[in-house]
């Protein structure tokens, strides 16, 4: 089913043109406003013709003339990183839609995953959502997301895929004149490489022309933007944006982009709503906004000027109200998941090569940033995830059970039967404001190899304005501090390991690593990446501390040493050879890290090349050779090695061989317990 995208707009250069069928929009007359519950109540009898004595005449016929019906328009909100399990979601509201029979259908913008540097792999993407999307019963009208138009290659110039869209989906600014009111469509991604987001001075004059050709219809007016830009500093919405709103009688902006259902306050008769998802990731209790769902919008034109646009949000088997989710509780959610203060794991449990029974305890910081009272819990990741209960909105509703900790368990990076145990714990209310320190107390079993990063699940519940408890889901990894001593001739096999959680974390085991020291002091490092492919190679010209942190390329990172003394190596895999692209970090005269060949000679230099026998589609092998030369003089050091994980992707995947604070110490038996060790 093709997308169809057409645009009206007087005065705008290069405005889109009208489609062969477009909507109609023959003019309205203004019928009755609809009498009130309250007054058809009282006046329900003079429908009828009466007898002598008043009572209703039996077996008559009444003419009923009603007003001129809404307007009903669907909106489908984001899809996008969402893994396969997003697009039943998807399904679902199409079949939804099909029962429900809108006059029109809109997106919001991201109906593909995006941020890719392949052109198939985007048309791929665009091609399984038509799929589903050809079971709607109209065809959908297109807003233009970031994950739409956004190149993997970081570029803000890059504008393949803003091209490929137009081609695919239909223009990126456009208006639509509906015979009972207009939409508009604005850009939300313009001006990414100039001044963040915001409207170019051509689309603000564009937008301004739109909208008052709008206004002259006397007809409701709603504007669709992915971004709510109102809430970017860069947008300066309310001197450039707003009062032409009111200017010219707008009665609603809406928005996605968050995949989180919030309403703003109203401003000055304008109506603002950010939308949540509908098979896009979400990663927290519905009840805070993040929900799948579909978005309805009405325009009666003969309504009062607040009433003219109407929102609500419907899932499967029940309606939210628009202020369903308010955005003062939706920050408050926001700020605990983002608070990394608001729950801390202080100290490590240090593990040693034993592998024996100890137990002890650490310390859990809880502290509560909100304005209303929180009470804090906590359980260790013992099994998989049950789904969340979500109470009723209101009395009489409907309760249900959100899957999304189902949906989003990875049972590579969420060890559920580790050895090593936590105590539950709470409940710990804090006042607002209130910090809190108390005993994590933990045990280990007799085990065979490393300790995985163990999975503490807090909750931090808090009352919203609707009287509803609101669970909010902070995870913590608990901290494993190794120590291991390795000499000459000896070898030490290690996984590496997802230390924090992301939700972006990749359904991929664990890398691992071996290392040995030869007997000229040289340390051997084998990386084994069990990943799904090498990504392609591409033109970086950053060296700088954006490259290291976030390169484009599989690679690994090593620190050595610590302190002043510590040294960073990048080590870049690239598909076209065997060998390695190394560099070393550095800091300039200014302070800057920068990137470059490592110094030396070939008899100091690291080493580095792909194993390419043992490379497939299951994965690569990589060596690197740090030489005697390059090895910190000392008894005992840290290494800490990190695995890229990148896939052509916008969002680069790290693994670690320790928790950040708390890297790998190795003792060097080489060297005397009593030596003097350089850098004290």
């Amino acid at each position: 089913m093709p997308l169809i995208a057409a645009g009206v707009a007087a005065g705008a250069a290069g405005a889109p043109a009208v489609p062969t069928n477009p909507p109609a929009q023959a003019a309205v007359s203004n019928p009755p406003t609809p009498s009130s519950a309250a007054s058809n109540a009282a006046n329900d009898l003079e429908r009828f013709d009466r007898t002598e004595d008043g009572v209703p005449r039996e077996r008559q016929i009444v003419e009923a003339t009603l007003p001129t019906p809404p307007l009903r328009l669907a909106i489908l909100p984001d899809r996008t990183t969402g893994r396969a399990w997003g697009l039943p979601y998807l399904e679902a509201a199409v079949e939804d839609l099909r029962r429900i029979g809108p006059d029109a259908i809109f997106t919001i913008g991201d109906m593909v995953q995006g941020y890719t540097r392949s052109v198939d792999r985007w048309d791929r993407e665009v091609e399984e959502w038509r799929e589903i999307a050809a079971g709607l019963p109209a065809p959908a009208w297109p807003v233009a997301g970031n994950h739409d138009v956004v190149s993997g290659t970081r570029d803000p110039r890059d504008d393949t895929f803003e091209r490929r869209y137009r081609e695919r989906f239909g223009p990126l600014r456009y208006a639509v004149e509906f015979d009972r009111g207009t939409v508009v469509v604005a850009y939300s991604e313009g001006r990414r490489g100039e001044e963040g987001v915001a409207l170019s001075p051509e689309d603000l004059a564009w937008l301004d022309d739109t909208l008052a050709r709008a206004a002259a219809r006397n007809l409701p007016t709603v504007l669709l933007t992915h971004r709510p830009m109102w809430r970017y500093r860069s947008a300066n919405w309310d001197e450039r944006v707003h009062p032409m709103l009111v200017e010219h009688g707008v009665d609603a902006v809406v928005a996605g982009h968050f995949h989180a259902l919030q309403r703003d306050a109203d401003r000055d008769g304008v109506q603002y709503h950010v939308l949540g998802a509908c098979g896009g990731l979400i990663d927290q209790h519905p009840a805070s906004g993040q929900l799948h769902h579909l978005t309805f919008l009405s325009m009666s034109p003969a309504a009062p000027r607040g009433d003219r646009v109407r929102l609500h949000h419907q899932l499967v088997g029940a309606t939210l109200p628009p202020d369903a989710v308010q955005r003062e509780d939706q920050d408050r959610a926001w700020r605990l998941k983002r608070a990394d203060e608001a729950a801390r794991i202080v100290g490590a449990i240090v593990e040693t090569a034993k592998g024996t029974e100890s137990s002890g305890t650490l310390r859990l910081d809880l502290a509560n940033p909100l304005d209303v009272p929180v009470v804090w819990t906590w359980r260790p990741l013992d099994g998989p995830p049950t789904p969340a209960p979500v109470r009723p909105t209101m009395p009489g509703g409907l309760a249900w059970s959100s899957m999304t900790p189902v949906d989003t368990f990875n049972p590579f990076t969420m060890p559920t039967d580790s050895p090593l145990d936590i105590e539950s714990g709470g409940p710990v209310e804090l006042a607002p404001s209130e910090r809190r320190s108390v005993d994590l107390v933990w045990s280990v079993k007799d085990h065979a190899g490393p300790l995985p990063p163990t999975e503490l699940r807090l909750e931090a519940t808090f009352r919203d304005a609707r009287g509803r408890d609101v669970p909010v889901t902070a995870i913590r990894r608990v901290p494993i501090a190794r120590e291991r001593p390795l000499g000459i001739g000896e070898q030490l096999d290690l996984p590496i390991s997802a230390w924090e959680f992301s939700p972006y974390d990749l359904l991929e085991p664990d890398p691992a690593v071996i290392l040995e020291r030869f007997d000229d002091g040289s340390l051997r490092i084998v990386v084994s990446a069990p990943e799904d492919r090498i990504a392609e190679e591409t033109a970086d010209p950053r060296l700088d501390e954006g490259r290291l942190e976030d390169p484009m390329h599989d690679a690994i990172r090593i620190d050595l040493g610590e302190g002043d003394a510590r040294r960073t190596l990048l080590f870049e895999i690239l598909p076209s050879t065997e060998e390695l692209r190394i560099f070393e970090a550095s800091r300039d005269a200014e302070g800057d890290l920068v990137l470059s060949e490592p110094p030396g000679n070939a008899a100091t230099r690291p080493t580095a090349r792909r194993n390419a026998t043992k490379t497939s589609s299951r994965g690569w092998v990589a060596e690197v050779h740090l030489r005697d030369a390059f090895m910190p003089n000392r008894s005992t050091w840290p290494l800490q090695i990190g695995v890229a994980d990148n896939d052509d992707t916008y969002h680069t995947q790290w693994r670690w061989l320790a928790p950040n604070a708390h890297p790998l110490r190795l003792e060097d038996a080489t060297l005397r317990a009593d030596a003097p060790e350089s850098g004290e």
